[in-house]
């Protein structure tokens, strides 16, 4: 494979010609390489990867909802309170709600579950996703700008999928309705599993993910935006399903492990104040 090492960050600008990381891949034997900002501290994949061909014959949901009973639930629940976190406290019912890079539509749908009767879904396939429920509007991601302003934009690890972020960002800033709100959730650089797990740390997921973001380059990159910074958090994904499914292990048995092992991750990241993933919201800076 090879390298870009010209690449810039795809937060604030600056060269990734830092530190450089190896990741594992989780769709073959190889690995991709990494480069780490030098102002900000986000990392990019250095990798010369045509990204048309990696996405054109793949689902753009990771994990359908067929399968084990239990585990659908449980996911159902788990992504129904990362809903109700999210958007619930900040929004009123009556809200118009974009999930930009819907997936398979679990996430939306767990929005609208919540009370939510204006909620829309776009992603880069044209067709409706068939687990996306049908009170939920959808549109392919080229034709989201014909669906009006929005209260709530949710890109919930969408954004480390983007080879150029701040252009998708900025216009998705031109549909915010006054006071709203883009709502970001993404991997953490900082993540204690990043150093625990090591080239297999599930954040890396390469070659899917192109960049890897801090805090520091998550505000430049809003700023770059015309956008200000409201809110950040830091938060717990779970991540030992897709590391025990790079160790070789069939995918039900990896999801059921992670189950058990989600406390612990959880406390661990916690006490250490360096969790799995970052959130920050966003706000339009009006005149």
């Amino acid at each position: 494979m090879n390298i870009n090492t010209n690449a810039n960050c795809g937060a604030c600008g600056a060269p990734c010609s830092g530190e450089q990381t190896h990741a594992n891949s989780v769709v073959d034997q190889s690995s991709g390489t990494f480069g780490t900002c030098i102002s900000c501290g986000s990392l990019r994949v250095l990798d010369k990867i045509d990204y048309n061909a990696l996405y054109s014959k793949r689902d753009s949901s990771n994990y359908p909802s067929a399968g084990n009973t239990i585990l659908v639930n449980l996911k159902q629940w788990y992504l129904r309170r990362t809903a109700k976190s999210l958007v619930e406290l900040i929004a009123s019912p009556s809200a118009k709600i974009l999930d930009y890079g819907c997936g398979g539509g679990e996430f939306s749908n767990a929005i609208h579950s919540l009370g939510f009767t204006s909620v829309y879904a776009c992603d880069m396939q044209l067709d409706r996703p068939q687990t996306l429920s049908s009170d939920v509007q959808y549109s392919g991601i080229v034709d989201i700008a014909n669906t009006g302003l929005f209260d709530i934009i949710v890109m919930r690890h969408v954004l480390e999928h983007i080879e150029y972020p701040q252009p998708i960002l900025q216009r998705l800033a031109c549909q915010l309705a006054p006071g709203g709100q883009i709502l970001i959730e993404v991997p953490n650089s900082r993540s204690l599993f990043r150093k625990l797990l090591g080239s297999r740390w599930p954040g890396y997921f390469y070659p899917f993910h192109v960049h890897v973001f801090s805090e520091q380059g998550l505000s430049a990159l809003a700023n770059r935006c015309g956008l200000a910074v409201k809110a950040v958090t830091q938060c717990n994904s779970p991540i030992f399903g897709v590391f025990l499914m790079g160790l070789g292990i069939k995918r039900t048995y990896a999801r059921t492990l992670s189950i058990f092992f989600y406390p612990g991750q959880c406390i661990l990241n916690q006490l250490t104040n360096r969790q799995e993933a970052i959130r920050i919201t966003l706000q339009k800076r009006w005149p």
